[in-house]
């Protein structure tokens, strides 16, 4: 599916109430009173909902089932909450980690932001301000996803189209080269050559054909794949003048 204004805000309108209801939910809360929130507010919204209380159960967890949210307090008994999310994001940089929390640690907040945390929702909290929360950032993964998308079907894109310009560009190139050597062996096989230098002169124009693909390709090699346009591949693969080449095949 191709993706232009009109039907990716399609997509997203459909999509958007459907986010959340088919995401996984990972928990890492010890206050039961917070856990009982929770539980009222997303138990009937998410698909899958867990629980820990401490790093051991959630990195267990995480490890096991790879939750597509991470909802955590700033501190657990037995070890900061942030050092988890820290791991968490080691293990997936681009995992969405929500931190609910009643502290007022601005080092906890600074820290965070650090490690890469997605949003903060401060306790107490309503449920619709945690839906929403979730959902905006929902959303922005949604997003996220259908840019790489959008960025991979460029890229097949482009080397499709630069293997169309490489074919057409450098056919009358290889066929040059072609008709040089064949018409070398010829020549040697019928002691057609007059001189040494008329050898060597035909040697040398494979040869120079040959080096100006060679070069072509080293730029190819070089090029900086996620900055490059395509105007600027075609005009280096335009190695050839098609009728040029004719004249000189003649």
């Amino acid at each position: 599916m191709l993706y232009n204004s009109k039907n990716l805000f399609n997509y997203l309108n459909r999509k958007i109430n459907m986010l959340l209801n088919d995401s996984t939910v990972l928990c890492i809360e010890e206050d039961n009173q917070s856990k009982e929130f929770l539980i009222d507010a997303l138990k009937k919204r998410v698909k899958s909902l867990y629980f820990a209380k401490t790093k051991d159960e959630a990195i267990e967890s995480f490890t096991k089932f790879h939750q597509d949210i991470v909802i955590s307090e700033t501190k657990l008994s037995d070890k900061n909450i942030l050092e988890i999310s820290e791991k968490i994001k080691e293990l997936d940089k681009n995992q969405l980690i929500i931190l609910f929390s009643g502290s007022k640690n601005i080092d906890d907040y600074k820290k965070a932001i650090n490690i890469g945390i997605n949003s903060f929702l401060s306790k107490p909290a309503t449920k619709d301000e945690l839906i929403a929360i979730l959902d905006k950032n929902l959303q922005k993964l949604e997003l996220k996803k259908i840019n790489l998308n959008l960025q991979e079907r460029e890229k097949v894109s482009l080397v499709l189209k630069l293997i169309h310009e490489i074919s057409h560009h450098w056919r009358q190139s290889l066929a040059h080269i072609l008709f040089l050597s064949s018409s070398f062996i010829i020549k040697k096989e019928m002691n057609l050559f007059k001189a040494k230098e008329d050898e060597i002169k035909d040697i040398d124009k494979i040869s120079q054909e040959v080096k100006k693909l060679a070069k072509v390709l080293k730029e190819l090699n070089d090029l900086d794949l996620k900055n490059v346009k395509l105007p600027e591949v075609e005009k280096l693969i335009k190695i050839s003048n098609p009728l040029e080449e004719e004249k000189n095949i003649r």
